[in-house]
Parts: C-alpha cells; structure tokens; sequence
C-alpha cells in the first residue's frame, strides 16, 4: 500500500517538473539587444510607408524580420500598459510607423515633442494600414 502511494506521489511529480519546464520554455521570449544588431536598411518614414502601400509583398521581403533605422517626424507619443510607443509620420494621415520603445530608451522618450524629427533603430515585423517596428531604440532625437 505504501509503495503504491509513493509511486503515484513520484510519477506526479515529474509530471509536474515536466509541465513547468515545458511552460517555461514555451513562454521564454528571446532576448533581442537591438544595439548588438547591424543595421540592415537605413529609410524615412515616408518611404518605408510608401514601400509597403505600393507594393507590400515586395516590401515584405525588404523589409520584415529587418533591422531598420527609420528617420520621421513625430506624430504622437503614447504610453499604454507600461509601454511607450512613438507614431512617425507618413505621407498621409491614415499610416504611421509605430514604434514600440524598448525600456532603456523611455527616459529618453518621455523627452520628445511631436513634430520632432527622430531616428529609431528596430525591428519590422510588417504592415497592417501602420508598419510595426519593434524593440526600437533612440538613434537620434
């Protein structure tokens, strides 16, 4: 009796390491050091926007999975939920580039002012109607 009792407590126990570990392995994020990344593509904003209006399947090849340093005009500056995101400004109203700010550049983005002309060094994960650049650092503002 007391065997069987000791069995099941083990085999509930490594199932339980088992499931932890797998949680926490499927939940890890990856770190990205965005200052530790060559620059892939240097573009305004206006471009970058234009790019994937006119042709995204193209620009989704140039573009996504990139690291870009994009260069525009401040649009807005938003913090939400602990985070900080900047919307550079394009041609038209309707499409930004939305930056979404690392943590070791806050402070240096809670200095900005829209209208400002800014650089921000990223990652571009693609275009829904705005490019999404993510894990953006300040280059220059």
């Amino acid at each position: 009796m007391k065997i069987k009792y000791i069995k099941r407590i083990v085999g509930l126990s490594a199932v339980l390491v088992c499931c932890s570990y797998l949680y926490f392995v499927i939940n890890e994020k990856p770190s990205y050091d965005t200052y530790a990344k060559k620059t892939d593509i240097s573009i305004s904003s206006d471009k970058l926007l234009t790019s994937f209006s006119t042709n995204e399947t193209k620009a989704n090849t140039d573009f996504t999975e990139k690291t870009i340093e994009v260069e525009g005009s401040i649009k807005k500056i938003t913090h939400v939920n602990n985070r900080y995101t900047v919307l550079l400004q394009g041609q038209s109203d309707t499409s930004h580039v939305i930056c979404d700010v690392l943590p070791s550049s806050i402070e240096k983005v809670k200095k900005l002012k829209p209208g400002q002309t800014v650089r921000f060094k990223g990652v571009c994960k693609g275009y829904l109607l705005d490019v999404i650049m993510l894990n953006c650092i300040l280059i220059k503002g």
